[in-house]
């Protein structure tokens, strides 16, 4: 998308450790909408950015949470030429209130402001299953593995899981996206014969501009 000179909208961190979808025009940019984040993404804006890009002829590729996909259409329409969408397997979100407190917390605990946060930290090669904070003025960062931290268990155990997320609308492929996709857990199971310790991804094609 960006070689033909289309952008790509994705869920990226701020400075302040929140999350929002960002607008990525450059294969440079595209480096923080990568990676996992346990938190809602704030999309205030996105949506008439979106609608100017095609307006003016380019090709947009938005990635985000089924119920985020379904929003888009929601605004734009659906066929609209040159967009396309790509979904996440989303397990659920939380209020991003929770994820301040959290961070409120670490950081009184290391007397330090939190820096930046990897919730899936591959550095030992065990498919992403430690999570990493990094604090300001301080090099040894917060290492965790995600079962022993405190917000991942809270977040996988679905109890800071908002209500609307057990009566999902958007699962499957109600959402209308182009493509799914997710770490294909039990990849392994199906080839076994393939292991560099960081995890398989699993990409679904659901219509046929997915395909394209």
């Amino acid at each position: 998308f960006i070689r033909v000179g289309g952008v790509v909208y994705g869920a990226a961190w701020n400075e302040d450790l929140t999350v929002s979808h960002h607008r990525v025009s450059s294969l440079a940019g595209l480096e923080k909408v990568r990676g996992s984040k346990y938190v809602q993404s704030d999309m205030s804006g996105i949506w008439t950015l979106i609608r100017k890009d095609l307006q003016e002829g380019r090709k947009v590729l938005l990635s985000g949470t089924p119920c985020q996909i379904a929003a888009a259409y929601s605004f734009l329409g659906n066929g609209v030429s040159g967009f396309f969408t790509v979904a996440i397997m989303c397990h659920s979100v939380t209020s991003p209130d929770t994820w301040g407190w959290y961070l409120e917390d670490v950081a009184v605990r290391k007397g330090a402001r939190v820096a930046g946060v990897n919730f899936r930290d591959k550095r030992d090669g065990s498919f992403g299953r430690l999570m990493t904070i990094s604090f300001r003025g301080m090099e040894e960062d917060l290492v965790t593995r995600l079962e022993d931290n405190p917000y991942a268990r809270v977040f996988f155990n679905a109890l800071n899981t908002r209500s609307s997320c057990f009566d999902c609308k958007f699962k499957g492929n109600s959402c209308g996206a182009d493509l799914i996709i997710g770490d294909y857990w039990g990849g392994k199971k199906h080839h076994p014969d393939f292991d560099d310790g960081h995890g398989v991804s699993a990409v679904l094609i659901l219509t046929h501009r997915g395909n394209e």
